[in-house]
């Protein structure tokens, strides 16, 4: 290798060269370089023997003509930005994360799936415990917060024995017009295929409507 090529790989492990050093090293050579990066790499310069050391090489190179190829050689030795350090925010959510990850693995292996009993209830995400269909006429269902459903002809409504908690939910296939009761301050949340309808209070009527839901809030 050649001798001045040796010389800057030795000096650029023990000089600052970063990548804002190498730009001015190569702006300055290139005329290109104003007055304040001039300086910029005079302060550059001052900073260790090392420093101004690589700068004289890279002067010695260019007068040899061949001051294009040690630039490339010199960015070779440009040593990388050290990285930014975590944000504490970023820290939090990650740790966050994890602890939910490990929550969720533990409720998974954990035979009594304590996790989702506090969710679900004790029958967990399959709530359905009592069903009711009707024919040709309709029927009234009383749900176990005592609100009132009309289930309209040929449809069916499904629910569990008690409400747990705040999980308030029925399944309906068809129609129906419910008169909800005011319990907790938890909505009614009625599941008709892929979608879930939320009831706060008062009367609303679920039409089946050519595989659509039609919503119909009844105004007291």
């Amino acid at each position: 290798m050649n001798t001045l090529k040796q010389r800057i790989i030795e000096v650029g492990a023990y000089a600052n060269v970063t990548p804002r050093a190498a730009d001015l090293i190569q702006r300055f050579f290139l005329d290109m370089a104003s007055q304040a990066e001039k300086d910029e790499l005079d302060a550059w310069m001052n900073e260790s023997q090392a420093n101004e050391t690589m700068f004289d090489l890279m002067i010695e190179a260019n007068k040899t003509g061949s001051g294009a190829s040690f630039i490339s050689l010199l960015r070779k030795v440009v040593k990388k930005d050290p990285p930014k350090p975590m944000s504490r925010r970023k820290k939090l959510t990650y740790r966050i994360l994890l602890v939910i990850l490990v929550v969720l693995l533990v409720d998974h292996f954990m035979p009594t799936h304590p996790l989702s009993r506090l969710i679900y209830g004790p029958k967990g995400p399959d709530f359905v415990e009592r069903t009711v269909e009707t024919g040709a006429e309709t029927k009234i269902v009383w749900l176990p917060d005592s609100s009132r459903v009309e289930l309209m002809p040929y449809s069916k409504i499904g629910f569990p024995e008690s409400f747990f908690w705040s999980q308030k939910r029925v399944e309906l296939t068809g129609s129906a017009k419910f008169d909800v009761r005011v319990y907790g301050d938890y909505p009614l949340n009625v599941r008709s295929g892929n979608i879930w309808v939320e009831i706060p209070f008062g009367s609303l009527t679920l039409l089946s409507d050519s595989g659509k839901l039609v919503v119909k809030r009844h105004i007291p």
